[in-house]
This record gives C-alpha cells, structure tokens and sequence, in this order.
C-alpha cells in the first residue's frame, strides 16, 4: 500500500453469482460513481478502494454492500380484471387475476385500482390501493355515471395499466362508508417502471498502518493517518446505480452513533453471501451496546437464583418496572475471547457476519481435508452449559462457501437431531441456505455426504423432517425441527408456538442423549440462543427449586458472542418460561376417565380463572413493547382476526397441524352473503359448518336448483338429512360457469342443550370424515351467532382430538389458549370452557376407549 495523502478512489461492483469484480473509472475528484446497464431483479455488491501515492498505491477493497436491483415490469400487468355493481352492499365489486410469467424476487407489494368515468376527457383517478396478496376490492363512494376500471400492480415500480373492465353504470351515488385509502385525483404514472437500485449505507475506514477496512476514509480536503468515518449514498434510475460518498457526521437523519473504533461490534456484511443479520436491530431501538454505553444503571448487581414458584411474581413485578431490560444489559455484549481462526482471510466467505466469528476455545473442529489447511473451520461453537455439560453446538445457518462443512460437521460430531429456527428467505433477503432435499423419497450430495429427505411432517408453527444420511457405506438418520413462526427481526407474539416446539424436540430427542443437538438460525446467535435458553431451563423449572435466567445467557455468552441478542428475546424467554411452569397441565386418556367427576366443579374453573390471569399478563407484556416501540408498529395479540374479504368479518384459526386451518365467522348477514360467499370460492373452502340460524335470517344457500348472489353461482347438488342436522353438496361457480368448487354444507338442526351435545359430537364426527376426503386444502368454515362462543367449542374439539390422534394426549388449556391468543373473545365464559370438557371427555370415552 502506498504513502499517505489519498489521491482517488475506484470504485468496484460484482453480480452476486461471480465472482469477478468490474472497476469503475479511477477518480480524484468526484465522490460518485454510476453503475449502468445493470441487470434487473438481480443482487450486486459494490466496494471502493483507495489510491495512495507510491508503489502499488491501491488499497483493499472495503466490506461490500449487496443491493438488488429493481425488477422491471413495464410490460408486464393484470389481466382478465371484472367488475360488477353489487346491489347488497351498495357498492363496486373489481376482482383480476397476474400474469403468471412474474417472478421478481420482491413479489407484489399491492394492487392500485383506477377508475375512469366513460365521456369523460383524463387520466385514470387512482381510487384504492391494497395488498399484494388480494385479488379483489370493494369500491364505495362513486357519483352516478358510467365507469371502467383499471388494475396495476407494484413492485419496485408500477406496472402498465390491465385492460379496461367491462362498462359498468351506475344510477345513483353509492353512498357507503368512506374509505380511507381512497387517493383522489392521482392518476399512474411519475416512476419510470425499471430498475430501482441500492438506497443504503456503505460505511467504512481504512486503517492507514495495517490497511485493514473497517469503514471507507474519506477526506474533503485534507486526509491524516488518523482514522475518519464516511458513509455512501446510494441512488438509482432505471438501470443506473450512483455511488455518493460523503462525511459520515454530516449525514442527513435524526442521530448519527458513532462506531467504537476499538471493537465494533455492528453486523457488517462481508464479501461472502452477504446478508443481515437475522437480529438486526430496527430503527430507533438501541442497541445493547449503545444501551450500556449510555445508560447509568447505578447500583445494578447481576440477580441472584429465583424460586420457581415465585418466577411469574418476578417476572412481572421486573417487567413493568423496567429492570429486566436493565437486567440484560448486564450481559456481556462484545467479544470476551479470541477468535482467530474465524478471522482468517481464507475463512472469510465462510462466515455469513463480521464480528460474528465462534471463539477459538470453543469452536468446533473439523478434520482437515488433504491440500486445505483451514479445512477444519465451520462458523459453529460447542456450548457450555452451567451444569458444565456440552449438549450443544450453536451454529450459523450454512452458506454457498461453507455447505458441505455443514454435514461435514453433523456426521463428525454424530448429531442425531438440527434445530433450525429461521426460514430460508425473510423479507426477500436470504437467512439459511437450503441444506436438505426438495421432496419426500429424493436425495442430494453435500460433498461426501447423501442426504435423502425420508419423511415430513408439517405442524402448525413448524416442521419435522427425517432424513436419511449416507456417507461412504455408513448410514444414519438425522431428525431436523425446523420452526417455521419466527418472525424476522423480532419474537413469536405469544409464548405457546415455541413452548409446544421445544417440548416436541424433548420428546424426540431424549432429556438423557448424549449426542450433541445442532442448533442454528441465520447467525447462530440471537434466536439460538433463546431456544438453547429455553430448552434447557424447562428442565430447571420442572426439577429444581431454583432457576437463574440471567446466569444461563452469562453462561451462554462464555461460549459464544450474543447469545439472546437482544433485550426483546430476553423477556421473551421469561415469558416462555412462566406460562410453561403456569400451563404444565397435558391430560392422558386414562386421566380424562376420571375427570367426568370434576366437569363441572374445580378443574375446569381452576382453568378458566388461569386463563384469565394470563390474558392480564398478556395485556401487560403488550403494554410493555409499545411502551419500547418508540412509535414503531404496536404489537397486537389478535392480528389474526380481521376483515377477511373486505365485507365479512373472521377469525382465521391454526389447528395442531395446520396453520391456516379454520375460519370462525358471524351468520352472514344481508349485505354479506356474496362477500361470503366470495370467501368459500375464492380460498377454495371444503366445508362450511353453520351451528345456528337465526330465525329472523333467511337461507344464504338454496335447498334445491341454483341461487345467484352478485357473480357466484351456488348449485344444490344432493342433500341427507338426520335427525340432528342436514348435509348438501353444493357446486360453487363464477362468472362464466368454469371452475367449479365443491362445497360441503353441513347444518345442525338439533342445537346443543346445556350438559346434551350427543348431536354436537355426531356432527364434529361427520365433519372429521368430510376433511379427510376433501380434494380442496383450504379452511373449514365455522359459523354461529357471535362467532366465538359455539364455534369456540366446536373448534377446540377438534382441535384436541388432533392432538390426541398424534400424540395419545389431551391438553384443552393449550387448545383454549391457543384460540384465546388468536381472538381474546373465543371462549370467554366459564360455561363455555366446562362445555368444551363435557364434550371432549364425552366423545374421548364414546370413540377411543
């Protein structure tokens, strides 16, 4: 490297999937740089170097920086859109379908729908805007007049406008509520479709002495050995790329925090498969290093042991009070040991983080491959536990460069069970490479090793994979759980999905194996380390009188740097910790023989009075993240109940083994029989459940020929009635007649009295035949008068006898918990609980003993 001052820069770009760099133009007076003719929808990395004077003057290339470049869709757009006046709603009905040829990395972030009134002279007014995942819109609030309608969609641009709608008129004003994504008087247009590119930060400096970058030094004028911050602007058009560089303290924002020079420990990109960290910290909240930085924690000492029956009176008590986010900045946050192997250049692609290397006493070490001596790398640490046990091996999720290391690992340490706690893409950005096959039968070679995917098995919240694995003539078989409700950049939103996760995991994997569990996320440290935390402390809660969280993460973090990451995963693994010790109530079949004798006195009640400590509890831990949000988007316990089709509302509900499995909804009323209607065709629903009518409701099917509501046809196929309800088939068609759907109605007549359900049980009975022969996978529909009282009950039951079926046990308080966290208003009464025992222990003697 040559002689200080700096003279120029050359700036550097790469596709992701070479490996060749393309130089820019050397410049020694401008600090942009503009990339041209670059492809769309692709991922690129870009790097500067800096020019000094003297013999070989160029420097290293600084950490790169991967943009994806805008997809272009410009001749791309909807198709086949129709419209129609629906009468019972008082409004317009558009509904279009996408081409099938996009496939932009982004995906479609929403719809805009125009509206242009026939006669009349401009452009097509923009009237809503919704998400990419729905293919309809209700349109209120239109004057009289005759109109066509126009779909675009967006991704990094918008599409070109569809074709017209057929000419729909309009007699009078449709006068219904006004809609608040209604944008008056914009019309398309204003963003060239092409190629957006990179808006971000390229932070660096170049150490003068050692020539390492860090962060980008820049200078305006003058430039010393000592070392600068400077950050990199961005900006793009059509297929251009501009690179600005500029003084990092004079950039534009709310605050500007100032790295430490002497161990930055933000999760910069490398030059491998470059990625963000799975636990990157949203905008406005701190980091625990700035937290602890900043923060006067006065006589704060680490906390002593807790007893495990006063674990939820310190849980909350700490909570509101603030001190458990004072509690985990207690923690270590930085490197306490050395990592030098992790920090080797020719380790360097290996690892998916900067700064986020394994420890070399703790690492694990894989046999040398002849002619490599840093073969025996993989970014992976063996985990020290306080009972001073390894058990575990925490690891990042593999990457391009360090795939085969991965199986390379899991059959040298004998690993009989992965735990993976990420999904393979988040938000479009790559957190794991895919290390198992495709399908159920199929094989793939990783190296040395054959993996063969032997079974799959899919629960709600995760997956249970059996894979088959052959190295030379040696075979095993490796049990992967893979969690698939982590949301990115933050925690489950209630305790249940993880507890129930890492109790399957137990189960499988035996509390007495000695063979060591791969656990990994993108990172390998923030979620790892919460299901390490959790796993190993359901045991201390369950065996011992004392449990110390604080000290198991210290301990965690002697192994490997951040473990639980952030202070969200710390109160989160509290949480999980408390509703796991409060809710151990999983009943077998034997116990539920004898628990006819109690239905209607302690144990149901006990529950109940349970259930509502909890929902407080839950309100309070809510309260507590909005509080820490600083504005950023509240957290919500029923997010799951929504307006599902934008003119019925519903519940959409997991069962144990599906996550989309159940819609609870209200009778559909008057204006709301097309939208549901709407519903059934368009999710593709195999059954619908009706447990009531009102009698001042009338039908919303046909009991024999064809009814129309707006554009759906409903035809009445056959009928069987019983004694206690009726069932019809029914043939659901739109439009043009095609594609029928093939709905199962199945209607109670003999309504369940207090302490009589036998019509109830024979219904749930014929429901569970039904599913099993259905040909469409969509959710059963289940509607009553209130959408959450009967169909509570009717839902929980079968979601029990699922469970029972898989497992050979019973657990209502989960069951109940469950639905509770996905709308606060199923099960609400004490009644309504006790009847969902009487239920189950009815049909678990009458069907299973």
């Amino acid at each position: 490297m040559g002689e200080p001052p700096i003279v120029a820069y050359i700036p550097y770009y790469r596709k992701m999937s070479t490996k060749e760099w393309i130089a820019g133009p050397i410049n020694n007076t401008s600090l942009t740089f503009t990339a041209v003719n670059l492809d769309s929808d692709t991922l690129y990395v870009f790097s500067v170097a800096a020019v000094r004077e003297g013999e070989k003057g160029e420097g290293s290339r600084s950490p790169g920086i991967s943009f994806r470049t805008h997809c272009d869709v410009a001749e791309l757009s909807p198709v086949d859109v129709v419209a129609y006046l629906d009468v019972t709603s008082n409004a317009v009905n558009v509904s279009w379908q996408i081409p099938e040829d996009i496939v932009c990395t982004p995906g479609i972030s929403f719809f805009n729908i125009y509206v242009e009134e026939v006669g009349i002279d401009g452009n097509p007014q923009l009237h809503k805007r919704i998400e990419g995942d729905i293919r309809w819109a209700i349109l209120e609030n239109l004057k009289k007049g005759n109109y066509t309608f126009l779909v675009t969609f967006t991704i990094d641009t918008e599409s070109d406008f569809s074709e017209t709608s057929e000419v729909i008129s309009i007699v009078e004003d449709l006068t219904g509520t006004p809609d608040a994504t209604t944008i008056p008087g914009t019309t398309a247009g204003g963003t060239d479709p092409g190629v957006v590119i990179l808006i971000a930060i390229l932070i660096a400096f170049i150490v003068v002495v050692s020539g390492v970058a860090v962060f980008i030094v820049m200078r305006k004028r003058k430039l010393t050995r000592d070392k600068d911050n400077c950050h990199a602007n961005v900006g793009y058009n059509q297929n251009e790329v501009t690179l600005e560089l500029e003084n990092a303290y004079q950039a534009v924002g709310s605050s500007v925090v100032k790295p430490n020079q002497e161990n930055d420990q933000f999760p910069v990109k490398t030059l491998g498969d470059e990625t963000e960290s799975e636990d990157e910290i949203k905008e406005g909240e701190k980091t625990q290093e700035s937290d602890s930085e900043d923060k006067d924690h006065g006589n704060l000492h680490k906390p002593d042991a807790v007893r495990v029956d006063s674990l939820q009176q310190y849980f909350n008590h700490n909570l509101q009070e603030g001190r458990l986010e004072q509690e985990f900045s207690l923690l270590k946050p930085s490197k306490q040991y050395p990592w030098t192997v992790g920090e080797k250049n020719e380790n360097r692609q290996k690892n998916r983080f900067r700064n986020m290397y394994t420890y070399d006493h703790s690492r694990v070490i894989l046999k040398t491959i002849t002619e490599d001596d840093h073969s025996d790398y993989y970014n992976a640490s063996h985990i020290m536990t306080p009972d001073e046990k390894k058990l575990f091996i925490a690891a990042q999720g593999p990457n391009t460069a360090s795939l085969n290391d991965f199986w390379r690992m899991v059959w040298s340490k004998n690993v009989s069970t992965i735990v993976m706690v990420t999904n393979l893409i988040e938000k479009g950005k790559d957190r794991c490479l895919q290390y198992w096959p495709n399908k159920v039968g199929s094989s793939q070679k990783f190296g040395h090793v054959q993996v063969t995917l032997q079974e799959s098995t899919e629960f709600a919240d995760y997956v249970i994979r059996k894979l088959f694995v052959v190295q030379f003539e040696e075979s095993r078989v490796v049990h992967q759980f893979h969690f698939i409700s982590w949301p990115d950049m933050g925690t489950p939103k209630q305790p249940t999905p993880l507890i129930t996760f890492a109790q399957h995991v137990k189960q499988m994997h035996g509390t007495e194996e000695t063979r060591p569990m791969v656990v990994h996320c993108s990172a390998g440290v923030g979620r790892t380390g919460t299901f390490i935390a959790l796993y190993s402390l359901l045991d201390v809660i369950f065996t011992q009188e004392y449990v110390n969280v604080f000290k198991f993460v210290e301990t965690l973090r002697e192994s490997r740097i951040n473990m639980v990451q952030t202070w969200k995963q710390y109160v989160y693994l509290y949480k999980c910790l408390v509703e796991a010790y409060l809710t151990n109530q999983t009943v077998t079949t034997k116990e539920m023989t004898h628990l006819a004798e109690d239905l209607n006195q302690e144990a149901p009640k006990k529950e109940y009075e349970l259930l509502q400590v909890l929902e407080k509890e839950d309100m309070v831990y809510i309260d507590y993240l909005k509080k820490q949000a600083n504005g950023r988007r509240p957290f919500s316990i029923s997010e799951t109940s929504y307006n599902l089709t934008f003119c019925l509302d519903g519940t959409l509900l997991k069962s144990y083994k599906k996550k989309d499995a159940y819609v609870a909804t209200n009778y559909p009323q008057n204006g709301e029989v097309s939208g549901f209607w709407k519903l059934i065709y368009t999710w593709k629903c195999p059954l619908i459940v009706s447990l009531d009518q009102p009698d001042d409701k009338p039908s919303y099917w046909p009991d024999s020929g064809s009814v129309k509501y707006s554009v759906f046809s409903i035809d009445c196929k056959d009928t069987e009635i019983t004694p206690d309800f009726t069932i019809r088939r029914f043939e659901v068609t739109q439009g043009n007649g095609k594609n029928a759907v093939t709905v199962h109605h199945l209607q109670l007549t003999s309504g369940p009295a207090r302490g009589d359900f036998d019509a109830f049980m024979k219904l749930i009975k014929r429901v569970q035949n039904l599913q099993i022969m259905a040909t469409l996978d969509g959710p059963t529909v289940v509607h009553c008068l209130d959408d959450s009282g009967l169909c509570g009950v009717f839902v929980a039951v079968l979601l029990e006898i699922e469970r029972f079926e898989d497992t050979g046990n019973f657990d209502v308080f989960k069951t109940v918990r469950q639905l509770k966290e996905t709308n606060e208003s199923m099960l609400d009464s004490e009644i309504l609980v006790i009847d969902t025992y009487t239920v189950l222990y009815c049909i678990a003697v009458i069907f299973y003993f």
